[in-house]
């Protein structure tokens, strides 16, 4: 039964396991559509800036391997793995998608480890109901951190940051949207993104939330940041109610339109590769011309899926589905307190902000600031919430000499920095004597010039670092919409 690559370098003896089959093998049709949507998403993520192509690859051959044996999970169980090996190194300073992606990997793999030790079958419940916890917790805090004063405030609003962005990349910088919907795009965008919460919270209206959380991602997308709307648009499938499955399973031509519909998915999946890898090395557009094309063109893809789902639904709608079983529909329904673990742990690693003011946990386009001097929440007073305060001790980075600069993925000079994640720049800094990374300071109001930071006193990482990522703090202004 198991005929991938992947499978084929197990011994023969494991192969003709019945239990390994078992475990490796999915008969759930919906499960089977979300590991490949899952394995399309990472494949996205390495694609979209093609940064590094041979992780693109080597995710493009996974993802073509799990369309040809299509119940298997060996693609989906490599894929996790995968990511786990190449994200590890960089955790947490990656981004929030991708923070993500390796939770999921390391919860998908503990998992299938488990089952394996228990000889049991691959635990499709635990995955399936602790990814619908997730995603409740991620659009709860998507919401909830946007809730601050400048987010609310249509200068430094992140929602204007995105309709800027659209009209530049899109319109030649015309004004295109109205002022009114720049007015009411903040309030109307926390709204959004709590309803798609409680909709999302009941079986009944999991279908509702789903067309509600669409638009959003549309948007995002088309801003270019496809690859966190496409692990999102994975974890919806799971949200499609029992009865849209009990319809493709007593309509068999409904059922082929919608397989054909995840087919052109896939293929335009494909597309998206080839377009990024050939825009970025043959054509040469700039970055942001590259992610708005690659976000339009996925689009299209997900409103043609969302169409046809549209269509089996009220087609089905007349169906007698008396006596119909929905596939997983029994399953997916039984909770149990190991189920909640997962999404706990998504939870506590998204209040970061409010225990330690990292800005990087799920903080996502939300003008959030947890700062000592300045915070901006409406609801949370994060000088109170904070178990330990990492921004006690402030360096102000001031000039900096030398040619090359401390490895960090933003400018510092003239900004603030906690001494935490100054350790952690200096600790990796280059240690060459003949470059040094040569600079002035500002810490408790004492001026410093440190002659090599590499080899300075600083240069000693944190054991905070393996945890928390703090972005720079600008000492003026409003707070500035960052990802």
């Amino acid at each position: 039964m198991l005929r991938s690559p992947f499978s084929e370098l197990l011994p023969r003896r494991w192969r003709q396991s019945l239990w390994l089959q078992r475990l490796l093998v999915t008969q759930n049709l919906a499960f089977s559509l979300f590991t490949r949507a899952y394995l399309g998403a990472v494949l996205i993520h390495y694609a979209k800036r093609w940064s590094e192509p041979e992780y693109t690859l080597l995710f493009l051959g996974i993802f073509l391997v799990s369309l040809v044996n299509f119940r298997e999970l060996v693609t989906f169980t490599a894929g996790n793995l995968t990511v786990i090996l190449v994200e590890s190194d960089g955790f947490p300073r990656l981004a929030n998608h991708t923070n993500l992606a390796l939770f999921v990997g390391i919860f998908v793999t503990t998992a299938l480890v488990t089952s394996a030790i228990r000889k049991e079958r691959f635990p499709e419940p635990l995955i399936v109901n602790s990814l619908r916890a997730m995603a409740l917790v991620l659009y709860f805090y998507v919401g909830f951190h946007k809730i601050n004063e400048g987010f609310l405030t249509l200068n430094s609003s992140c929602t204007t940051w995105f309709h800027d962005r659209i009209e530049r990349t899109l319109f030649d910088g015309a004004t295109i949207i109205p002022e009114l919907i720049r007015e009411i795009s903040p309030v109307t965008l926390i709204a959004m993104d709590l309803s798609v919460v409680a909709l999302l919270l009941f079986p009944r209206t999991w279908l509702w939330g789903l067309f509600v959380a669409l638009p959003i991602h549309l948007y995002v997308s088309l801003s270019g940041f496809t690859d966190f709307s496409a692990m999102m648009h994975a974890i919806m499938l799971l949200f499609l109610p029992p009865r849209f499955w009990q319809v493709l399973r007593l309509r068999p031509e409904l059922n082929r339109m919608f397989m054909r519909s995840m087919a052109i998915y896939a293929i335009g999946i494909v597309i998206y590769v080839t377009y990024s890898g050939l825009a970025h090395h043959h054509w040469y557009l700039q970055q942001e011309q590259i992610t708005t094309y690659l976000g339009l063109f996925y689009n299209f893809l997900v409103l043609e899926l969302a169409l046809v789902v549209v269509y089996v639904m009220m087609r089905g709608h007349r169906s007698s589905l008396k006596g119909a079983i929905g596939i997983g529909s029994n399953t997916w329904q039984l909770w149990n307190k190991y189920h909640v673990v997962f999404p706990l742990l998504v939870f506590v690693w998204g209040a970061f902000p409010y225990l330690f003011g990292a800005q990087t946990s799920f903080t996502m386009f939300s003008n959030l600031v947890t700062e000592r001097e300045r915070q901006n929440h409406l609801l949370v007073n994060t000088k109170l919430t904070k178990i330990i305060d990492f921004e006690e001790d402030l360096v102000s980075i001031g000039l900096i000499y030398s040619q090359s600069r401390p490895p960090a993925r933003y400018d510092i000079q003239g900004y603030l920095l906690p001494m935490s994640e100054f350790k952690y720049l200096a600790s990796i800094s280059t240690k060459d004597p003949a470059d040094p990374i040569t600079l002035d300071i500002s810490l408790g109001g004492n001026e410093m010039h440190i002659d090599h930071l590499g080899l300075s006193k600083f240069a000693r990482r944190p054991v905070s670092s393996y945890f928390l990522t703090f972005r720079q703090i600008d000492p003026y202004g409003v707070s500035k919409c960052r990802w």
